[in-house]
């Protein structure tokens, strides 16, 4: 569910392939057996799922105390808070620690002045920064990105996976047998589109029953047949028995 919200605040559709998921988990329990790691990445649709040792592989953060509390309690000497915070934050596995802290609702201890104060969860405030071209979401102590870097090979599986999914509303529509075979019609592909889902058909014809694949309009009947948008070109897509 994290990585799925980390794919949702890059507005990147599930359908659409992507290279790599990457995971921090907080208590150190990064290991998922082969048949758990295989469904994590099904539902999240990635190449690769891969645990890293360091959060600052993914994100770095920028904490900094909330001056509308603070402030009021420390007055002039809050400056001097600030300052000794961003001390505290300089590296980031201490950025890191500190922001777990937080989350975790527990005090941050800070020096200042040669005393030792204790700063609440509230009275700071975390701005987080995805490593570039990641997206990023944390939740309970783990926190996942995903590569939103889309290649041409991955737009094109993209793009074929979600005709599977036009085609299967309209074998649906049509009330066919779940086993039975049929003619697909897609029409209106660009060059570059074609080329680029060529090597994806077989896939495309797996998946629904296809033993006929018309790029082509052939004159013949169809049993259903809509127009529908891919990626915003506009494409037929028919089928018949």
């Amino acid at each position: 569910s994290i990585g799925l919200g980390a794919r949702g605040s890059a507005n990147i559709k599930v359908r659409q392939p992507l290279a790599k998921a990457l995971a921090y988990v907080a208590d150190g329990r990064a290991e998922l057996s082969p048949e758990l790691a295989d469904v994590v990445r099904d539902e999240l649709n990635v190449k690769e799922l891969e645990f890293v040792a360091d959060e600052a592989a993914l994100v770095t953060y920028r904490v900094v105390p909330d001056g509308r509390q603070l402030g009021p309690r420390f007055g002039p000497r809050f400056p001097r808070v600030r300052s000794a915070l961003t001390a505290a934050t300089a590296e980031p596995a201490d950025a890191a620690a500190i922001v777990r802290r937080v989350r975790a609702g527990a005090h941050v201890e800070l020096v200042i002045d040669g005393e030792t104060e204790s700063i609440t969860p509230e009275e700071i405030i975390v701005h987080t920064q995805p490593a570039e071209g990641l997206a990023v979401v944390n939740d309970r102590g783990v926190t996942v990105a995903v590569d939103t870097t889309i290649t041409p090979a991955l737009r094109a599986e993209g793009l074929v996976r979600d005709l599977v999914r036009q085609v299967q509303t309209l074998r649906k529509e049509a009330d066919y047998r779940l086993d039975e075979r049929i003619t697909v019609g897609v029409f209106g592909l660009s060059a570059d589109t074609r080329a680029a889902m060529t090597p994806f058909r077989p896939y495309l014809c797996d998946e629904t029953l296809c033993t006929n694949l018309l790029l082509e309009d052939d004159g013949g009947a169809w049993d259903r047949r809509e127009t529908v948008k891919l990626e915003g070109e506009a494409v037929e897509v028919a089928v018949r028995r």
